[in-house]
């Protein structure tokens, strides 16, 4: 995940630009047998074969850099990662701006009461991974 603030130009890269990305990535099952013996009874079973002679392509990467792409779908080999916004630029575009605007004294103190209590939850959560790790197993979530 990218976390940005709340930026539309940020926005629009990420709906424009993002997508999930296929499953590259294998998983190898191997049995490492006893520990204890010494013995050579390890296993280990792939689907791709590590062979010199596997389906080797060579590619000519001075061509592939300097050859310009003309197609309408040149823009499908650029993908970014999932987006989250910023909850705590979200909370601060709030307080600056909205709560500003406000005039109710009553309202004011208690708001910066709990922009200050907020303020120090965002700080325990950035700098404790024990304290991060505790908020997403009660609220079944991270904060960025």
């Amino acid at each position: 995940h990218t976390v940005t603030d709340n930026a539309s130009n940020f926005c629009k890269s990420f709906k424009t630009f993002s997508k999930p990305l296929p499953d590259v990535h294998q998983i190898n099952s191997c049995t490492f047998g006893n520990f204890n013996e010494d013995s050579d009874t390890g296993n280990c079973s792939t689907d791709t074969a590590d062979d010199e002679d596997t389906n080797l392509n060579l590619v000519d990467v001075y061509e592939v850099l300097s050859t310009p792409v003309i197609s309408d779908t040149a823009n499908d080999n650029f993908s970014l990662p999932s987006h989250i916004t910023c909850c705590a630029h979200t909370l601060n575009l709030i307080a600056t701006r909205d709560i500003s605007s406000i005039d109710d004294s009553k309202y004011k103190k208690m708001s910066e009461l709990s922009f200050k209590k907020l303020q120090s939850f965002w700080n325990l959560l950035s700098r404790s991974t024990v304290a991060s790790d505790k908020v997403f197993e009660i609220c079944g979530c991270k904060f960025p």
